[in-house]
């Protein structure tokens, strides 16, 4: 997903959690993620080339590291995790098929929004139906170009990133609902993150702890 809707996406989602310290570095550390080092060798960080289970385990493995920098007193650490798994679970919904199932399956019901209930649906999270982009690096690096990325997508494979991603409104006419689905899937994220920790150390992660 582009830097602004990952931005806009982590703060209109963990604004009234945080303070607006702690938000800044959880927004850099998210959006860091897309650096040329992040992007090469690690689908996990994207949930790109169908790595779903890699992509869980990164996720699961982010929240032991909060928990761990947290008790330890080491909060800049712990934003720092957790904005790299926000951005991951960010891209879940954009880089996948993922609101396509679910679009799919809705029938004649409303498609103009996704609840809470709907974003980590077992029924679809297991569906062999569901994919993700394989990112052709470093070629397809072109087609994050301003003006003609999108024209020279259609010449990369049909599993290929920049032909399956929901990346801005104008990669997708599903793009509103995947902004809705991932902003949705920050909250939650925050909520397991805080189920691991005691009220003094949720205090210190959302940075409310008064010296």
């Amino acid at each position: 997903m582009y830097t602004q809707y990952h931005i806009s996406m982590t703060r209109a989602a963990l604004h009234e959690y945080f303070s607006e310290s702690a938000l800044k570095t959880i927004i850099q550390a998210n959006i860091t993620q897309d650096n040329l080092s992040g992007q090469i060798g690690h689908p996990e960080f994207h949930y790109d080339d169908c790595a779903f289970k890699a992509g869980d385990s990164y996720i699961l493995e982010l929240r032991i590291h909060i928990q761990s920098a947290i008790i330890s007193g080491e909060k800049i650490a712990a934003w720092q995790y957790f904005g790299r798994l926000t951005h991951a679970s960010q891209d879940y919904y954009s880089h996948s098929n993922y609101i396509n199932l679910w679009a799919d399956r809705r029938e004649n019901a409303n498609k103009e929004s996704i609840t809470a209930a709907d974003i980590v649906l077992p029924s679809i999270m297991e569906d062999p139906c569901l994919v993700s982009g394989r990112f052709y690096a470093p070629w397809e690096l072109i087609t994050f170009l301003p003006w003609v990325g999108k024209k020279l997508a259609r010449f990369f494979p049909d599993d290929s990133h920049a032909r399956l991603n929901k990346d801005s409104p104008n990669r997708s006419k599903l793009f509103p609902i995947v902004y809705q689905a991932a902003v949705l899937r920050t909250i939650y994220e925050y909520n397991e993150v805080i189920k691991l920790l005691k009220p003094k150390e949720q205090a210190l992660f959302r940075d409310l702890v008064k010296h």
